[in-house]
């Protein structure tokens, strides 16, 4: 089993959807569990607008099993949610999480047990003990930037924090590819842009601009069902091929 996390400290970049829209293509490698970790709720209100009965601070704190939480979403796709508006996620972190260290590791055991292939955590844009514990479990960070000047800055925030964790936490994660989202190349700042990212140890991955990703998620759809001739599904299915 491989989880990947979707995170950078700051916000408005796209971490849910790539998060959501790299699980639609990593269905077609094996099993996969997307979980909402980030308190505002955003994916599961794009991917599973019904109402639910379990959230993800119920499986940390013992009140259902993952098998109970578990929201299937499309074949060979499920979810655990979190409840963006009476959730308890961001409450259990601040109170309980820090005298339950390894909460997540007992979660790791519990979704590996269940059978899942890969484990895609969508984050806030924070640095709390709760996004750490998080990447402290992981095999994969992949930041996401925007071409603009504090994204870039973000990024070298990013790249400090995570090795942080990794003293503190013992963390083995590693973060070996960027996802840039938005770029225009015909955009001669965006290229600036790009070009200094080149001087960072990433592979790169550019999502091109478009506006069918929100109306994706307003219409509680990923961009492939949305608009299957999308030019920027490419990058996607070639993360997706390589994580």
């Amino acid at each position: 089993m491989k989880v990947i996390v979707s995170w950078i400290a700051k916000g408005g970049v796209g971490k849910s959807t790539l998060a959501g829209n790299l699980a639609y293509y990593l269905r077609e490698r094996g099993k996969v569990l997307l979980i909402d970790a980030d308190p505002q709720g955003n994916t599961s209100g794009w991917l599973y607008p019904e109402a639910f009965d379990w959230e993800l601070a119920d499986v940390l704190a013992g009140e259902a099993s993952v098998e109970n939480a578990v929201l299937s979403v499309r074949p060979n796709l499920d979810m655990i949610g979190t409840f963006a508006i009476g959730g308890n996620l961001k409450n259990w972190a601040e109170t309980v999480l820090p005298g339950r260290p390894f909460a997540f590791h007992d979660l790791r055991d519990q979704i590996e047990a269940a059978g899942y292939d890969f484990v895609i955590f969508d984050m806030s844009p924070g640095a709390s003990m709760l996004e750490k514990s998080i990447i402290a479990i992981a095999d994969e960070v992949i930041p996401i930037v925007r071409p603009e000047y504090f994204s870039i800055d973000g990024l070298e925030v990013f790249e400090d924090t995570l090795q942080n964790i990794r003293k503190e936490l013992r963390s083995r994660a590693t973060a070996s590819r960027l996802i840039v989202n938005g770029i225009n190349m015909s955009f001669g700042v965006h290229r600036s842009y790009y070009d200094s990212l080149k001087n960072f140890s990433y592979e790169i991955f550019t999502v091109g601009q478009t506006t069918k990703a929100t109306e994706a998620q307003t219409a509680h759809k990923f961009l492939a069902e949305y608009d299957p001739a999308n030019k920027v599904l490419g990058e996607y299915d070639r993360l997706a091929k390589v994580v």
